[in-house]
């Protein structure tokens, strides 16, 4: 609407472009919800809880290392590594946009990787896509 008042007279523009990017949303939506049926253990472990609003809307629960912008204590280490082996979780998901020392140290105690993802990339079509096989891939 912000374009519009300034730009009135290309609010047929606007509006087909608003429509045809709220359709490729619903459409990822539904190719993300396949992604995730018939998973079991849907637990993903995050550096930082950046993903909260995709986890919830896809019953994906995050167990984060990071909490309150406070890295883990000793005893925080050592209950992810439990909640890890106890679910299997053999990837630590952190952002390049942050430290990965404390995810690096957890995989190195379930035999696992820390693979990178971002949630500033520019085409967020492509990248929501790319985060939900990767959260997927993980799971069992």
């Amino acid at each position: 609407e912000g374009l519009i008042e300034i730009d009135p007279q290309s609010k047929e523009y606007y509006k087909k472009n608003l429509e045809s990017y709220l359709s490729e949303l619903d459409k990822v939506d539904d190719e993300i919800i396949q992604t995730f049926s018939g998973k079991k253990n849907k637990k993903i472990i995050v550096f930082h809880p950046t993903w909260a609003y995709f986890a919830k809307d896809y019953g994906i629960e995050q167990i984060p290392i990071e909490e309150g912008g406070k890295e883990p204590t000793a005893e925080g280490m050592r209950n992810l590594i439990n909640q890890a082996k106890e679910y299997n979780l053999k990837v630590i998901f952190a952002s390049p946009e942050f430290s990965t020392q404390s995810a690096k140290a957890i995989a190195n105690e379930i035999d696992g990787e820390v693979v990178l993802v971002s949630p500033l990339e520019k085409n967020y079509v492509e990248n929501i896509r790319k985060v939900a096989r990767a959260f997927a891939g993980a799971m069992e």
